[in-house]
């Protein structure tokens, strides 16, 4: 016991002392700020007034200016200002001009050197009164602190006194203490009545905790009471005697009350009341005194140690509502500081404050997550709204008292966004999140939009794409089960408008806050809507096409199967002409691009599903289904483009012609083909078991006869109107048709066919090629240049 009193006195001793060590520090850093403003005057006042003088009278009135100004009297000179105030003397380094606006010479005096050497004596003398009336005067302090507790305990080792006696000497010498810091201190001796006073608090709180915890004379509330007594005179005296080194007493014994008193258990309201009147009353010297700057990081500290500490030991699940209160009120405290802060312009918000702000609002959040959550997770999210919002009113606060400040103005908004974030993924799930996240991105877009802010255009872009980020690994975010799909009505479509909308939106407020980065940023958020919708018309059509095949039977379920992704083509159709012709009216180059890459995924889709055979064969019709009627709009398209294109004169005009011509002739040869084929498949399908197989060989034979004509008459059809049009790529994809019709011919049909079927094919080839050849020697002069159509004459 006697050990552990020792080493409660040396740890006040060893944690005081560097606090009074920062303290002085600051103060002195304080004093110089305002000695260099007041030298910076100085010189301003001897530049404006050697102007106005003449050469001799300026001499004259510097050295009275120097050497009767107040503030530069040796005794008010601090030791650390030596170098200073030599350069306020040797004003001989300022240049002179006369009212004629002439360069004249520098003033010199011969008491330069005198004034230099009295101040280098000052310093010294300074120097061994700070070390003799300051640090000894704490050291001494200290001393008479250690000296008390080890004649105390030498006392009751002894048994001289009894128990109810020691503590009543030990507060009766912290009161004297005090009367005798109070003499000293109208005296005249400041900085020892001050040491007295600092020892006199010590005691008090020593002697409280000895006759509570060493010989339990007293309960554990009239303890506390007692101590919050002891806490309030220390405040007292450090505010009346103008010291910090009271005050920090003071704070370390409020500090360590909670944890000196403490009897195993604890009462989370009276502790946490307690944390909270000590905020308040720290926070209000802090305002007072603005010098005081280490106060209020004190007690924020103070209050992390205390909560920390009983959270750890004495927090139960059932308390959680009671402590989220006393977080708040906690929160609110140091909060309300803030805002006082910024309120004030006088004052100038440091990193200091910064850290205290960001530790205090990290410091609740992680402790009401971790107080709330386990029990409470909805509450959570409509409690993280609360404390953003809160964060957002600041933001306003300070963009309106503190424009100027943009690091403060990110700070916060950055609070506020990563806030509602966490609020999103806390309260809600899967679609919900994306949805809340578009949501609250919309609205900032819409507020960078009314303010003209840019930095909340960033911010909003952001949340955008941490939306987008979630949806993409949702589970079921590209196929949603049948029974629970609703077309348009359902949260994955809910989520998709939300995030389209929030594009479309941050794309047009960047156009009106237009910055940096505005060339880069609105193209990318233009393909990002795109993309979107594009997204909510294929999930949303493959889904209900999979509803319908669920929900249906027979041939109507595999045309369903089969054949959604022509119902694809044609409503990606629409939107590729949506985007090509509101791109010419308005030129924005993003929409054209996009119509040109949903074009291409078009074709790729027609292509590879065109040339498969139609399912069910018994709903055929030639011309009349769903697949050839795809295949004639989406040539229909590439047409209105290409003539659209030609009219506009665009660059690629001659590439994109090339690329549609060999695109439409594809097209209607996979169309000829593939209803050529289905033709014959459906009356093949139809044929009965009892149906002979010399009927079935035939009509295989009549169909790949057929085909070949088909195309031998389709590639002379190119070749006309390739010589007609002079094209050259029509011509080109014309031989190229014949030379596949020619291999089919003499490599399958002339193995596969019957003889009758052979003569025919044979017969038709070649009537076509004469035909072909003819054409070219005839109208040589509309396919080949005039002047090689002179030297090949026929």
């Amino acid at each position: 016991m006697a050990i552990t009193f020792i080493l409660v006195v040396l740890l006040i001793g060893l944690i005081v002392l560097p606090l009074v060590s920062i303290a002085g520090t600051q103060r002195n850093s304080i004093k110089m700020d305002e000695l260099e403003k007041e030298l910076k005057q100085l010189k301003t006042q001897l530049a404006n007034y050697q102007s106005e003088k003449s050469k001799d009278s300026a001499k004259e009135e510097i050295k009275k200016e120097i050497f009767s100004t107040p503030e530069l009297k040796t005794e008010d000179i601090p030791v650390a200002k030596e170098t200073v105030i030599k350069e306020a003397i040797a004003i001989d380094s300022i240049p002179k001009f006369e009212s004629s606006g002439k360069k004249i010479a520098p003033v010199k005096s011969d008491f330069y050197d005198k004034i230099t050497e009295q101040i280098r004596s000052m310093t010294s003398s300074e120097w061994e009164t700070l070390i003799g009336g300051k640090i000894l005067n704490r050291i001494g302090a200290l001393a008479v602190i250690i000296g008390v507790g080890f004649f105390l305990k030498y006392a009751f080792d002894n048994n001289w006194i009894t128990e109810t006696m020691r503590v009543l000497i030990g507060l009766a010498i912290g009161f004297l203490l005090l009367f005798g810091g109070h003499y000293y201190h109208k005296k005249g001796f400041l900085i020892f009545s001050r040491g007295l006073i600092g020892a006199g608090i010590a005691i008090l709180y020593l002697s409280v905790y000895a006759s509570f915890n060493y010989y339990h004379l007293v309960s554990q509330i009239v303890a506390f009471a007692m101590m919050i007594v002891v806490t309030i005179i220390s405040f007292w005296q450090a505010i009346k005697y103008n010291s910090l080194i009271i005050s920090l007493f003071g704070w370390l014994g409020a500090t360590l009350t909670p944890f000196l008193l403490s009897t195993g258990t604890a009462s989370e309201s009276g502790l946490l009341s307690y944390v909270a009147f000590l905020n308040v009353g720290l926070l209000y010297i802090a305002m007072k005194k603005e010098r005081w700057l280490i106060l209020e990081p004190l007690s924020l500290l103070s209050t992390i140690l205390i909560y920390s500490s009983w959270n750890w030991s004495y927090f139960l699940p059932d308390m959680c509502l009671e402590t989220s209160l006393f977080l708040f009120l906690l929160w609110a405290i140091f909060l309300a500081s803030e805002i006082i802060k910024i309120s004030s312009l006088k004052r100038k918000i440091t990193l200091v404050d910064q850290g205290i702000s960001l530790t205090n609002g990290g410091f609740f959040y992680l402790s009401l997550y971790w107080a709330v959550n386990p029990s409470h997770h909805q509450l959570m999210g409509i409690l993280t709204i609360v404390v953003a919002a809160a964060y957002l009113g600041i933001y306003f606060l300070t963009r309106k008292k503190r424009q100027g400040e943009e690091y403060l103005l990110i700070r916060y908004l950055f609070s506020t966004l990563l806030l509602s974030v966490c609020a999103s993924f806390i309260q809600f799930k899967n679609f919900e999140i994306t949805i809340a996240l578009s949501i609250e991105s919309f609205l900032l877009t819409w507020i960078a939009r009314k303010d003209k802010n840019i930095l909340l255009n960033l911010a909003s872009i952001a949340i955008l794409i941490l939306s987008i980020f979630n949806f993409l690994f949702i589970p079921t975010a590209f196929n949603i089960d049948a029974k629970e799909f609703c077309l348009l009505f359902n949260m994955r479509s809910a989520a998709l408008i939300s995030v389209l909308l929030s594009a479309f939106g941050s794309g047009t407020s960047i156009r009106i806050n237009d910055f940096k980065f505005s060339n880069i940023i609105k193209p990318a958020l233009t393909y990002t809507w795109i993309a979107v919708l594009f997204t909510l018309i294929t999930v949303e059509t493959s889904d209900l096409f999979d509803c319908l095949w669920t929900n249906s039977i027979g041939s109507i379920q595999t045309f369903y199967k089969d054949n959604y992704i022509w119902v694809l083509v044609l409503e990606w159709i629409i939107l590729s002409l949506l985007l090509f012709y509101y791109s010419f009216k308005r030129q924005f180059i993003p929409h054209l691009y996009s119509s040109f890459i949903i074009t291409a995924l078009i074709l790729f889709f027609s292509v590879i599903n065109g040339f498969l055979k139609f399912s069910p064969l018994s709903m055929f019709l030639p011309l009349i289904n769903i697949r050839s009627i795809a295949l004639l709009i989406v040539c229909t398209l590439l047409w209105l483009m290409l003539a659209t294109i030609r009219r506009e004169n665009y660059n690629f005009r001659k590439t994109f012609e090339k690329i549609a011509g060999i695109s439409i002739a594809l097209l209607l040869f996979i169309l000829l083909t593939s209803d050529t084929r289905d033709i014959f498949g459906k009356k093949i399908d139809s044929f009965s078991e009892k149906d002979s197989t010399q009927l079935l060989t035939s009509t295989v034979y009549l169909m790949q006869l057929c085909l070949s004509g088909i195309w031998l008459l389709y590639s002379i059809t190119l070749m006309i109107a390739g010589i007609y049009k002079r094209n050259f790529g029509i011509r080109i994809i014309s031989i190229v048709l014949f030379g596949i019709t020619i291999l089919k011919i003499f490599f399958y049909d002339l193995s596969n066919l019957d003889t009758l079927h052979r003569i025919f094919s044979f017969i038709g080839l070649g009537f076509t090629l004469l035909s072909v050849s003819y054409l070219y020697h005839k109208y040589k002069h509309l396919i080949l240049p005039e002047k090689l159509a002179v030297k090949n004459p026929t």
